[in-house]
């Protein structure tokens, strides 16, 4: 019999897609590859067949069957407030799911209504600052995460970011900002208290033998960069993860973090200094500073470290309104297989560390460090052969993992001064609480001043404040503020000059140190101790001839 001859191929003019049996799509054209059945309701199963549309007879795929799942809708966007005395407006804009029902809106992390629109309004009685957040709910009361946040400073507030500061020499510096700003509570630790870690700090320890620490003047007067004490770290030859992390603070919309470093940039040997901020207790960390990410600093004097010369500065405005820690964190290369590992391969002292808005009133601190001078073995790699054979004797413990977050963004409004300020007072006690009466006001003060210099008082003495908005019908006042002066030692005397004769005379002259609470002056030779003056001046008469040091 004859082959039969097979039918030629037809061309396909199209597709449907059939759902549980029944046509869903209009007529897709032949190059249409997928379809998006939409709308339906989710957990349901349904089932799909694709049919290739012929002119004679349609053509059936295999069936495929899938079951669509409900999702949170996206976060609200573009969160905004307005305040008109006691009265806000949020606005934001319109969100896009498909299944969107109403949004929520939030105040200081607590639900208050349910909303169809975009905008919400209320009147709020009470003076304060309040956050607002927004979620978008779908129509099976699914919530999105939270919006980004609005700030809104509402009524006759009190001055914002009120801060006192501790560790100075018979002083207390106070710092505030104007009402309705969204400040924070501030951060001031000079180490000097001696105690390390200082109250309500804490740390993270792998390397028991080379951790954050107390340093002081003993050994090297370059070790810190004003009065005694500082903060540091060693390298080892042992692994370090070592963390120094503040208190919880509150952060201001414009507050920054400044500390002064002993410190090497540039590290090409895998090991990290970083300053990281959690949001969230500690389980997660942001990087917002790395020295190691940092061109070598330019100091051939002292091996290129920043030898206290520059201070730090990292901007923490995106954290405006959120309470976080900051944390001190050197680790080395973390990698058991990498050829510079274990151990960190530079110091990191860390000093005067300040979070708080930029300007304020000087700090009246003397500079006891000796800037520039160069701290032995600070580099691992150019340390003395014996010295470092020692520090090899360390002993290792445990590590710790880290995780990075996004910072939220945070949306505040600032509104101008209120037309109904006076100016601000200040009041001090040397016992909690402050009475807020004549007998402990010790300044007045006008509507653009925003920082105190309370001066003489007794050093270990704890002081008290408060400070009040000062408004035509009321005053508010500030949560009670405390520091504590700690002396400090005097400024060394400068510009010695001595004369000496055939005599035997010898005659010394310097100037006259300008210390609040000077003493006197001694006078040694020789390292000797000779004699306690009260003038800036000195004359004896030698018993024989020859050189003699002076200081």
């Amino acid at each position: 019999s004859a082959p039969l001859r097979p039918a030629q191929p037809q061309d396909y003019t199209g597709f449907l897609v059939l759902r549980d049996g029944a046509v869903v799509s209009d007529t897709l054209d032949p190059d249409t590859l997928h379809y998006v059945d939409q709308y339906i309701p989710n957990g349901v199963e349904y089932c799909y067949v694709v049919q290739a549309i012929y002119p004679d007879v349609n053509s059936n795929s295999n069936e495929a069957c899938a079951t669509p799942e409900n999702h949170p809708p996206a976060p609200p966007q573009n969160l905004e407030g307005t305040v008109n005395d006691h009265d806000i407006t949020l606005t934001w804009s319109p969100n896009t799911d498909y299944d969107l029902d109403s949004y929520n809106v939030y105040r200081n992390d607590t639900l208050i209504t349910n909303v169809t629109d975009t905008t919400y309004s209320e009147h709020l009685p009470i003076s304060g600052i309040y956050r607002y957040n927004v979620t978008a709910v779908d129509a099976e009361g699914a919530e999105s995460a939270y919006s980004n946040t609005a700030i809104l400073p509402v009524g006759n507030l009190p001055p914002s970011a009120a801060r006192a500061v501790s560790g100075l020499d018979g002083a207390v510096d106070l710092y505030w900002m104007e009402p309705g700003i969204v400040g924070g509570n501030g951060l001031s630790e000079t180490f000097e208290s001696g105690i390390f870690p200082p109250e309500g700090w804490t740390q993270v320890i792998t390397d028991a033998n080379a951790t954050w620490q107390l340093y002081d003047t003993t050994n090297n007067a370059g070790m810190v960069h004003t009065g005694m004490y500082s903060g540091g770290v060693w390298w080892d030859f042992d692994h370090q993860d070592e963390w120094l992390i503040t208190p919880d603070l509150t952060i201001g919309a414009n507050d920054q973090l400044t500390f002064w470093s002993y410190a090497y940039q540039g590290s090409q040997y895998g090991d990290h200094y970083y300053v990281k901020v959690s949001t969230d207790g500690g389980q997660t960390w942001d990087e917002v500073f790395d020295l190691s990410a940092l061109p070598v600093y330019d100091n051939p004097v002292a091996n290129n470290f920043n030898t206290w010369i520059t201070p730090y500065t990292v901007d923490l405005s995106a954290y405006a309104g959120q309470s976080v820690e900051i944390a001190f964190h050197a680790i080395d290369v973390n990698d058991p297989n990498d050829p510079n590992y274990p151990g960190l391969w530079y110091i990191w002292m860390i000093d005067d560390i300040e979070v708080g808005p930029p300007g304020g009133a000087p700090r009246f601190v003397a500079h006891t460090g000796l800037k520039g001078m160069e701290i032995a073995n600070a580099a691992r790699a150019s340390a003395d052969a014996a010295w470092a054979f020692q520090r090899q004797q360390s002993m290792a413990s445990r590590e710790r993992a880290i995780h990075w977050t996004v910072p939220m963004r945070v949306h505040t409004v600032r509104p101008e001064i209120r037309s109904q300020l006076l100016g601000y007072s200040i009041y001090r006690s040397e016992t909690s609480p402050v009475t807020l009466d004549a007998g402990h006001l010790i300044a007045d003060l006008d509507t653009l001043t925003f920082s105190y210099h309370d001066f003489p008082l007794l050093n270990g003495q704890t002081y008290y404040y408060i400070i009040t908005a000062d408004y035509t019908d009321e005053i508010s006042a500030t949560q009670e503020l405390s520091a504590t002066p700690q002396n400090h030692p005097p400024a060394a005397p400068t510009g010695l000059t001595g004369v000496g004769d055939e005599q035997m005379n010898v005659t010394l002259d310097w100037e006259d140190n300008t210390d609040y609470d000077f003493g006197y002056y001694r006078v040694y030779r020789n390292d000797e101790y000779v004699a306690d003056v009260n003038t800036s001046s000195y004359s004896e008469t030698l018993d024989s001839s020859g050189v003699y040091t002076y200081y």
